[in-house]
C-alpha cells in the first residue's frame, strides 16, 4: 500500500467512526429526556430507579464512546510516527472497543433494564395475576436479550472486519 492509499483508508475509517459516534450520541440525546420524563412522571419506585439506572448507563456509555471509541484527532496523528503507525493504532483501538462492546456498551444497561421491567410488570397497579406479570417480565427480558445479542453480533462482525484490516496492513509492511 502506498502512503496515499493508507491516508485514504485512514480518512475513510475515521469518517465512519465519527458518523457512528454521532448516531450513538444522537440516540443518547433522545434517551435521556425520555427516561428522565418516565422517572419524573411514573409513581412506581422500581420504574423510577430503573429509569435512573438507564440514564446512568446512557451517560456512562456516552462518555466511554467519547473517550475509548472516539475518532482520532489531528493531535493523535501528530504524535504518531507515520500514517501507517497512526492508522494501525486507530484500527487496534477501535477493534478493542468493538470486541469489548459487551462490557462497556451493553452490560451497563442490564441492571436498569431489569429493574425497569420488574417495576412495570410487577407494579401493584397491575391487576393481572402474578403468573401473567411474570410472563410479561420474561418476554421483556427475552426481547432485550435478543436485541443485546444482535448488537453484540454486529459488533463482533465489525471487530472481525477491523482485524482483517489490521492483518492486511501488517502483511503490507
Amino acid at each position: 500500500m502506498s502512503i496515499a492509499d493508507i491516508h485514504v483508508c485512514a480518512a475513510r475509517f475515521q469518517s465512519r467512526v465519527r458518523a457512528r459516534n454521532l448516531r450513538e450520541h444522537a440516540v443518547a440525546v433522545l434517551l435521556l429526556p425520555v427516561f428522565g420524563w418516565i422517572a419524573w412522571i411514573v409513581p412506581e419506585p422500581l420504574v423510577k430507579i430503573g429509569a435512573g439506572l438507564i440514564i446512568a448507563a446512557v451517560i456512562y456509555v456516552s462518555v466511554r464512546l467519547a473517550t475509548t471509541a472516539r475518532a482520532a484527532s489531528i493531535r493523535d496523528f501528530a504524535e504518531a510516527e507515520s500514517w501507517l503507525a497512526f492508522h494501525r493504532a486507530e484500527l487496534v483501538r477501535q477493534h478493542k472497543a468493538l470486541r469489548d462492546v459487551w462490557w462497556w456498551y451493553l452490560a451497563p444497561f442490564a441492571p436498569g433494564m431489569l429493574v425497569f421491567f420488574a417495576g412495570t410488570a410487577f407494579t401493584a397497579d397491575n391487576p393481572a395475576p402474578l403468573f401473567a406479570k411474570a410472563i410479561v417480565f420474561v418476554i421483556c427480558l427475552a426481547f432485550t436479550a435478543v436485541v443485546f445479542a444482535g448488537v453484540g453480533w454486529m459488533n463482533m462482525i465489525g471487530a472481525r472486519r477491523v482485524q482483517a484490516a489490521i492483518d492486511a496492513l501488517d502483511a503490507a509492511r
